[in-house]
């Protein structure tokens, strides 16, 4: 009787699981039938052991629907038609990155097993359901990560989202929000679990709320692009601890960053503020974080020394201190780095030298310092960046000569060093960086001429700026095989001679200048030249004419005084023409006359004989194409 009772049950259990499964098929293909356009082959009734071998979806032990993995997979439309009812046992879908549209269905709540929920790079759009984040026995309780990021979303931020008391992972930014940052984010007593938070680019307008400190395992917040206005509470920050990418950039922050605070956040590795009007100084205590591997402090108010504890950071890769209002040298201990693949602090008030320690930092790539007050030579330990792929230093006080090392760094793509105190030849080593796209070597005092090599070698430069130094010769014919050129600037030196014809071949350029120079001859013509008319682009070279310029070249002239000669002499200019035809007729059968009396005796040779004839055969070809042509002028000039 036992046995009996148990294959009922066993049978009456295997009937619900196989309705269940027919149940999830059906909602499934109806899902699929209503989309816009879908590649879902495997999708289909006929399938063997459906839905389980369906492509993107994963099943349990009793066959019902548990995954519908699906990101990327060029589907178009909405989920107006799926049933979320009909699927009691799902616990993760992923639709990201596809072209879904329309609403969010509130029904989505029914999903009470749901631990990740990901529709992120979609267009889906109207307010975020609330029941999403109401709690009940069917609302969601189980929700772990829920990323609905790059949306069209709008409204505020359901404030529900603080019954989520299972969520870790919360990314929502990317959309049309209004308001701010719900205070109940914080007050989730519930939410103590969240550990990534991600509202950037969100249209947020708000302040920080003091409650964000109550998330104490955050490990992730970033709020950048948005209205977040007011100072970093110390109150709210103080609470996290366990914090390792902090980013709150492109927003109206103010005030000092709580240097105190953030320093005991012993596990931050990336620190992002850029573009705020934060002000103050950066603590010595910065050297406390020694797992920082970006700081990015771009675009604020701040001052002071960059302090010499920074060199503690040796995880550090990419230090950004660009325009602000810094000052003093830059530490000798930044050759600490030796991670360091990017360093700027371009647009400040730095002085002192470029120290030689920055040679040690074999991983940089770029070093941009320019618009500072910087002085001395550039350091012949640059030779040592192997991986250098940017060096910008203009407007700077360097002097000097341009180190010749640098033409060891095969990797430079830009070398700026335009608007500082340099001097001498260009090195002829820089004819080693063939990758260079960018060389800016415009107000100094470089002197000698525009190496060949420059055009030989260099043929990926599309910048090429070496106006207002001393530079003297011609400019190279070479220079017109520089095919990618887009702007040529050779202003204000001392160059003489034509303007190589060759430069109208260059396709791609599109901004020219050659003014006050003591160049001459005429300018060429043709190509994208015929697209730079500016007459500017030459002035200041009194020995230039043609287009676009005012002056008109010699030979032109003379063209145009020729016609006006023939108009005055058209009674005598045909006696004239014909006299000359006679002269030419008359010397020429003198020389076939002379040749035959001096070489009359080679046509005792048979050899000779037709030698001599054929070269009569020539003489008369020509001289009837000669004829012809003087004819042909001849009768021109009188049909005038």
């Amino acid at each position: 009787m036992l046995i009996h009772t148990l294959l009922l049950i066993i049978s009456a259990f295997c009937l619900c699981s196989t309705a269940s499964v027919v149940t999830e098929l059906q909602a499934l293909l109806k899902w699929k039938a209503s989309l816009d356009f879908q590649s879902l082959t495997s999708w289909s009734p006929s399938n063997p052991n459906s839905p389980c071998k369906w492509t993107s979806i994963v099943c349990d032990s009793s066959g019902s629907v548990v995954q519908i993995n699906l990101p990327n997979s060029n589907i178009s439309g909405t989920l107006y038609k799926l049933d979320f009812a009909s699927l009691p046992n799902l616990t993760r879908l992923n639709l990201n990155f596809n072209n879904l549209y329309g609403l969010i269905p509130s029904n989505f709540s029914l999903l009470s097993k749901l631990t990740s929920l990901d529709l992120g790079n979609n267009n889906f759009t109207g307010a975020i359901p609330p029941e999403i984040g109401r709690l009940s026995a069917t609302n969601l309780p189980s929700l772990q990560y829920l990323n609905l990021t790059s949306n069209l979303f709008s409204g505020p931020i359901p404030k529900s989202f603080s019954n989520l008391s299972r969520l870790q992972d919360l990314r929502i930014g990317s959309n049309n929000f209004i308001g701010g940052i719900p205070t109940e984010i914080g007050l989730i007593s519930n939410l103590r679990m969240l550990e990534h938070i991600g509202l950037n680019n969100a249209s947020l307008n708000s302040t920080i709320p003091l409650e964000l400190g109550l998330c104490s395992n955050l490990i992730f917040l970033d709020f950048s692009n948005n209205l977040i206005r007011g100072g970093l509470p110390r109150v709210a920050l103080s609470g996290l601890k366990k914090m390792r990418f902090f980013a709150i950039s492109n927003s109206s922050l103010s005030g000092e960053i709580p240097w105190d605070v953030i320093t005991t956040w012993t596990d931050l590795e990336c620190l992002v503020l850029r573009v705020n009007s934060l002000n103050g100084n950066i603590s010595s205590k910065i050297g406390r974080l020694s797992n920082l591997t970006l700081l990015y402090l771009l675009s604020n108010q701040l001052s002071g020394m960059i302090p010499k504890e920074i060199g503690n950071l040796t995880k550090l890769e990419v230090l950004e201190l660009s325009i602000n209002s810094f000052s003093g040298p830059i530490p000798l201990l930044i050759g600490n780095l030796k991670r360091l693949r990017i360093f700027r602090s371009f647009n400040n008030n730095l002085t002192g030298t470029l120290p030689v320690e920055i040679g040690d930092l074999k991983s940089l790539q770029i070093i941009d310092i320019n618009t500072n007050q910087l002085d001395g030579e550039l350091p012949s330990s640059l030779v040592g960046l192997e991986n250098l792929q940017i060096l910008s230093a203009y407007i700077n006080n360097f002097s000097g000569r341009i180190p010749h090392h640098l033409g060891r760094l095969s990797n430079l793509v830009s070398l700026q060093l335009s608007h500082n105190l340099l001097s001498g030849k260009i090195p002829p080593s820089l004819r080693n960086c063939s990758r260079l796209e960018i060389l800016d070597l415009g107000e100094n005092a470089l002197s000698g001429n525009i190496p060949t090599w420059i055009g030989e070698s260099l043929k990926s430069l599309k910048f090429l700026d070496l106006a207002q130094n001393k530079l003297s010769g011609t400019i190279p014919y070479e220079i017109g095989s520089l095919v990618n050129l887009e702007s040529l600037d050779l202003s204000l030196n001392k160059l003489s001679g034509p303007i190589p014809p060759n430069i109208s071949s260059l396709n791609f350029l599109n901004s020219l200048n050659l003014s006050f120079n003591n160049l001459s001859g005429k300018i060429p013509s043709g190509n994208q030249l015929q697209t730079l008319d500016d007459s500017t682009i030459y002035m200041g070279n009194p020995e230039l004419c043609g287009p676009p310029l005012a002056v008109q070249c010699a030979t032109d002239k003379d063209k145009v005084d020729g016609i006006g000669d023939e108009d005055e002499n058209e009674d005598g200019g045909g006696e004239n023409e014909n006299s000359m035809l006679w002269f030419y007729v008359s010397m020429i059968l003198g020389f076939v006359v002379g040749f035959w009396t001096i070489c009359g005796v080679l046509l005792f040779s048979e050899g000779c004989k037709i030698t001599y004839f054929r070269f009569l055969d020539c003489v008369q070809d020509w001289l009837s194409v000669f004829v012809l042509v003087k004819m042909a002028r001849l009768r021109k000039s009188l049909m005038v």
